[in-house]
C-alpha cells in the first residue's frame, strides 16, 4: 500500500473513532425543553415566561435578540384586549417578531387579560340595569 493511501486510511479510521458531537443551538434547546414529555426518568420543569410587555419595555424583538445572544427565553407577545380592534401599530409590534420566531421554530406565549372578564362585566351591567328597572 502506498504511503499516501495508508495515511488517508489511518485518518479515516481515526475520524471514525472520534465521538460524534452535535452542536445544539439555543433555539433547538428551547424547542426541545418546551416539548419534552414526562417519563419515569425525566421530569422537566414547568416553563414560565413573562416579561413586562408594555410599549417601551421588553418587546418580542428584544426577547429574540436575547435568544440570538445565547439566552434561554420563551418569547412573549402582548395580545390586544378583547374589546380592542387590532391596529396597524400592533401588527408592526407582533408581525416581524412572530415571523422571526416561526422561522426559528420557537414556541411563543401570548399574554393577555382574563377574557371572561368582559363577558362578566356585561352581565353585571345588564343585571344592574334590570334591578334598577324593577325597583323604579
Amino acid at each position: 500500500m502506498k504511503p499516501i493511501a495508508r495515511s488517508l486510511l489511518l485518518v479515516a479510521i481515526a475520524l471514525r473513532q472520534l465521538p460524534s458531537q452535535t452542536i445544539v443551538t439555543v433555539e433547538q434547546d428551547i424547542r426541545e425543553e418546551s416539548t419534552r414529555a414526562n417519563s419515569i426518568t425525566y421530569h422537566p420543569l414547568p416553563l414560565a415566561s413573562h416579561w413586562a410587555l408594555g410599549s417601551n419595555t421588553f418587546s418580542p424583538d428584544y426577547q429574540l435578540d436575547k435568544i440570538a445572544a445565547g439566552r434561554h427565553v420563551l418569547p412573549c407577545f402582548q395580545m390586544p384586549f378583547p374589546n380592542e380592534t387590532v391596529t396597524s401599530q400592533w401588527l408592526v409590534y407582533a408581525q416581524g417578531a412572530s415571523l422571526r420566531a416561526a422561522s426559528l421554530r420557537l414556541p411563543i406565549c401570548f399574554v393577555s387579560t382574563q377574557w371572561e372578564e368582559y363577558s362578566m362585566i356585561q352581565a353585571i351591567r345588564f343585571l344592574a340595569f334590570r334591578l334598577h328597572r324593577i325597583q323604579t
